[in-house]
């Protein structure tokens, strides 16, 4: 049976000949690699134009970091994200997105091939007075039924506060999970927006957050998880971006030991 990687993508960007820094010399920096316990876990590639070519994710082997599959990025005559495809380490192309934009440059559609020319799903996205993405929904390719959707809100300084997810069941929409974010740090959502799929892409959640709560339900409403991750040791370069902190996640349902992780984060101009 063929595995298929699902991608959010995550906010780390490298941009060819610049320099890294993290001294805050300047408010126009991206995020340039994500570090977890010392361990590189995700990078991005960018052209010399600062279009994105190509994200890395890794996964850890015998102390070693290994890379587990790569996304290369197309564009279209918009200068927007047309194309995400999905490669695993040998090379060999997974699955594929087909991205569509407003004149606004906002993304609009997301189609989503899994088995060949045909669309397996695709999600239609909504965004609210502010230009922030307020809502995507998700439907089936084959008949356009919809199968569910995300709702997101913002704090007064267009940080992330909520989100909320619901999945069709039988008659109607029911609450899948609920994330409640409790908001710290500099807000880079429009500064990376161009190349989200989802409001807590580019790790703008975890950039952007002192806690969260995660609840999931099951299709009584009943909570089967709940967790909340907290951060701690949050340090800042002098442009206000998060450099380095220490996520602990602790489980109330069901019973976990939880996990304590150290992130490091490098920047690029």
């Amino acid at each position: 049976m063929k595995k298929y990687f699902f991608l959010p993508v995550v906010a780390i960007l490298f941009f060819f000949s610049c320099k890294k820094s993290g001294d805050g010399a300047s408010n126009t920096f991206m995020i340039g690699e994500v570090l977890t316990n010392g361990y590189l876990e995700s990078e991005y590639q960018y052209a010399l134009d600062k279009k994105l070519v190509r994200y890395n994710q890794y996964n850890v082997v015998a102390s070693q970091a290994k890379l587990g599959l790569y996304v290369l990025y197309e564009y279209g005559p918009d200068d927007q994200i047309s194309k995400r495809k999905i490669f695993t380490a040998n090379d060999t192309l997974n699955n594929w997105y087909v991205l569509s934009h407003d004149n606004a440059g906002r993304l609009t559609r997301m189609d989503w091939y899994a088995f060949g020319a045909t669309v397996t799903e695709y999600r239609i996205y909504e965004y609210d007075q502010q230009n922030r993405m307020s809502k995507y929904t998700v439907k089936n390719g084959a008949n356009n039924a919809t199968k569910g959707y995300v709702e997101y809100t913002y704090d007064d300084q267009g940080r992330l506060d909520l989100q909320r997810h619901y999945s069709w069941d039988a008659d109607k929409f029911k609450l899948t999970q609920e994330v409640d974010y409790v908001p710290a740090g500099k807000n880079v959502y429009n500064h990376w927006q161009k190349f989200m799929t989802y409001a807590g892409d580019l790790q703008v959640a975890q950039l952007t957050s002192e806690s969260t709560h995660v609840l999931y339900f099951d299709d009584n409403g009943k909570v089967t998880t709940d967790y909340t991750t907290t951060a701690t040791g949050r340090q800042y370069n002098g442009a206000g971006y998060l450099v380095r902190q220490t996520l602990t996640r602790v489980y109330i349902k069901p019973a976990n030991p939880g996990n304590v992780a150290n992130m490091e984060y490098t920047y690029v101009q």
